[in-house]
């Protein structure tokens, strides 16, 4: 039986990982602290692990078919998880897109097989604008991305969000138009109703490395991608980070920047809805595609789990591969919700003229 080590194995997404995948293979699940919820899990196997201990990672991931990270921050971990499963000659999967940070990209690609965002975001997101481009409409437009909400942050979590503005992970206050990326300035204070959200947001435009990868080989005339959130907390702490990494790095920032967890929300909840025109069999058309759940972290930990089966499954080449170069296209029509309450629909409106 295949073995696959998960790093960061007890947190919510690490938790789902391990769960699902502990039905097929036999999971070694590493971090500082005994996972006591996997403990009595068929198939798994905890060992203890500091990432930061280059021997200790070597060790953990020796003898693995696939390492899985989904431990964080990004800023700080980078590529040193994707180094040791090259190391050891196993494939490797990562939650995040923390692989771009690496001043080592060329020597992973050569000689390994590498999945980064391997989750929600980005993941699903880079599934469904492709699954818009490339399936449901036979020539795209324009295209309006909503995604966010109001769920629960850790400080580990805030702080990937504040290093996805980072430039080689992705371009704030930006949108796609002419097959170039431009400048979108707007009033990301003012609180708006988008699509499918019953309240009203803050948005800020931001175009992921993701997203730019999918539409420099699209014909997309133009595409406004939108971060919402219900308050305006990591919208405020995004532009205080924006100021103190502009006189200090970014990781001295991330340090210095007053975290604070004390206002989080009564109900959570999490939207990504992609508002597309174009041609579908000589009609014009809206394709709009609706994606709700209360909390992310059961889609992330099934789609790296996902992921990872696929590479088992595939002599795939070495190389640095997107989630939505490995995942099924229908993936979200075949995903089974836990709660009741999600739900994900595809929807057309022919465009009457």
């Amino acid at each position: 039986m295949e073995q696959i080590a998960v790093v960061g194995c007890g947190g919510m997404i690490g938790e789902v990982i391990c769960k699902n995948l502990c039905k097929d293979f036999i999971v070694k699940g590493g971090q500082r602290r005994e996972p006591t919820a996997l403990m009595n899990l068929n198939n798994f196997n905890y060992q203890f692990l500091d990432v930061s201990d280059w021997e200790n990672l070597i060790a953990f991931c020796t003898d693995c078919t696939v390492v899985i990270n989904c431990a964080g921050p990004e800023f700080i971990i980078k590529d040193r998880v994707a180094q040791a499963a090259m190391e050891v000659g196993a494939k490797y999967v990562d939650a995040s897109n923390a692989l771009l940070l690496s001043q080592e990209q060329i020597e992973l690609k050569a000689n390994g097989v590498n999945c980064i965002g391997a989750g929600f975001c980005p993941g699903i997101t880079g599934l469904l604008l492709k699954r818009v481009i490339n399936h449901l409409l036979d020539e795209t437009k324009y295209v309006n991305c909503y995604i966010g909400g109001a769920e629960h942050y850790t400080k580990t979590s805030i702080s990937d969000i504040l290093m996805s503005g980072h430039s080689v992970i992705g371009k704030t206050d930006s949108y796609w138009s002419d097959h170039c990326v431009k400048t979108e300035n707007i009033n990301m204070m003012k609180k708006e109703f988008v699509p499918e959200v019953d309240v009203p947001v803050y948005k800020k435009p931001y175009l992921s490395q993701e997203i730019i990868d999918i539409l420099e080989v699209s014909s997309v005339q133009e595409l406004h991608w939108y971060n919402i959130a219900a308050n305006d907390n990591i919208f405020r702490l995004a532009m205080q980070f924006y100021q103190m990494q502009l006189e200090s790095s970014v990781e001295e920032a991330l340090k210095k920047l007053d975290i604070s967890l004390e206002e989080q929300p009564k109900e959570e909840w999490i939207a990504l809805v992609i508002d597309a025109t174009g041609v579908k069999n000589g009609k014009d058309v809206r394709c709009r595609l609706n994606l709700q759940m209360e909390t992310s972290s059961e889609l992330t930990g099934t789609v790296a789990a996902e992921i990872a089966r696929q590479v088992i499954s595939s002599n795939r080449p070495n190389g640095t591969y997107w989630a939505y170069e490995v995942l099924p296209i229908d993936f979200m029509n075949q995903y089974v919700f836990s709660n009741k309450h999600d739900f994900y629909e595809e929807k057309y409106v022919e465009i009457k003229k």
